[in-house]
This record gives C-alpha cells, structure tokens and sequence, in this order.
C-alpha cells in the first residue's frame, strides 16, 4: 500500500500457500484503513481462503480452517464479513471466530445505510475467483447484530446471481453465473448504455455518480441526469489500464 505522501506497506502473503499455488484475488480494508483481509484461491481445486493483515503486522495471517470463503465488507475494526459454499454468512474476527448473522443459506453481503444487505437462497460455488453464487435467490437484510432480518426485495429472476451493490432507483448491481458483464436488475436483468462492455460499476457515497471497469478502461457515470443513463452519460477516464480497483469510503456499523 503506497500513501499519498508515498510512505509504502508491503503485506506478503506467507511461502507455504504461495508455493501451495495461492494467490490473493481480492483485498477489503477496514474503515480506518489499518486492517485488510485477503481472499486468496488456487486454481487447481477452486480453494478460496481468508488471510487477515494490518499494517503494523506486515504478514498476512490465515483465519482458519473455514472451508471455501471469501472476504466482503469490514462491519467494524473488529469483525470482517465472510460468505462460503456452506451457505453460511458471517462475521468473522481476528481469533477465526465465526459469529453467523442469519440462520437460511445466505451469500454476497454488502453494507449499505446500517444495515447488511444478502441474497438467500441455495448455494452453488462458482468453481472459479468469481466467488459464491445464489440460486433464484431473494434480497434481505439484517442488522449487524443479526437482529431485525428481512425481506427487501422477491426478484424474481431464475438463474445463479450474486449481489453486488444498490443503485440509486432501487435496483441492484448482479453478476450471473459465468457471465463477467454487469447487470442492473430488480424484476428483469438489464445492462449499461455504455459503448465499453462494464464488468464492474462502484456507486459512489453521494450517490450522482458511479465508476465503471471494462475492457481495460476506467469509465466515470453520471448519474444526475437519471439512474438509466444514456450513452452520453459515459465518460472514459482512463484507457489501457490493468487491474484497477475503487475504493469508496465508509463509516462503521459497529
């Protein structure tokens, strides 16, 4: 991690999963930017492992033997969200505790306004970094406390998803089984107007913009003039760019 100032953290992960032919896919960082907590997969079994760092601590450490997981959102300082092909959605602490938030199959939480928003539904692993996915799933949510679950929204839409995020109107970021382009979605699947093919779009905190990722270029949306934006509402900021990532900030639930 490079700071504006240019200080530099280097947090490895371990030889011995590196040489078991890991890699990390994914990295989520706490509110205050001290903590991370790794998604690592291998390939050749479809093995996903949490790794959890800070930056005091330089060396990723495993949580655990928690089966098939991946890393989301931080609830706290304290507590990371975790799905796994289980079913099983929680939170999970620096010990390798599990606190499971919901009883029902449940996968692809993500935090918006307090609350922990899911899919529930049967759970099928994707065999690949793509992650956990769910079967005709319904949208929840729950408090952070596990208290106060409900159903927010009936989809009605056959087929493996995983949630990705809220958009302003009320319809939901998705990503379908072994497909890698982003959908919009509440009763019907739906994609962008963008002339670049998005695999991923981040909503900003204010909510009149979002960023999207496609085909190597970094594209800005502006989502003042309507939540189904038309082409001329997509502008590339960058071209040629590999691996990029957006970080939109958050204050705890906890």
């Amino acid at each position: 991690m490079i700071g504006l100032d240019g200080s530099r953290v280097d947090l490895t992960l371990p030889s011995a999963p590196r040489t078991a032919g890991f890699r990390i896919i994914d990295q989520r960082w706490s509110p205050s930017g001290a903590r991370v907590a790794a998604t690592v997969f291998r390939s050749t079994d479809a093995r996903s492992e949490v790794y959890l760092g800070s930056r005091d601590r330089r060396e990723l450490v495993r949580a655990g033997d928690l089966g098939n997981v991946f890393a989301a959102d931080w609830l706290s300082e304290d507590e990371v969200l975790i799905e796994s092909d289980r079913g099983v959605l929680g939170a999970l602490r620096e010990s390798g505790a599990v606190r499971r938030l919901v009883p029902q199959s449940a996968a692809s939480p993500f935090i918006e306004g307090g609350r922990v928003y899911f899919l529930a539904g049967t759970i099928g692993a994707s065999g690949d970094a793509s992650g956990v996915f769910v079967t005709s799933p319904t949208v929840w949510s729950v408090m952070p406390d596990g208290k106060d679950a409900r159903v927010e929204t009936r989809l009605g839409i056959n087929g493996d998803l995983r949630l990705d995020g809220s958009w302003p109107d009320g319809r939901y970021l998705f990503h379908v089984f072994r497909d890698r382009t982003q959908w919009l979605a509440r009763n019907r699947l739906a994609t962008f107007a963008s002339a670049t093919t998005l695999q991923r779009v981040v909503v900003s905190g204010d909510r009149r913009s979002a960023i999207g990722f496609g085909g190597g270029r970094i594209v800005r949306i502006d989502l003042t003039r309507g939540t189904t934006p038309a082409e001329g509402a997509f502008v590339v900021l960058l071209d040629g760019i590999v691996g990029a990532d957006v970080w939109v900030r958050r204050a705890p639930t906890g």
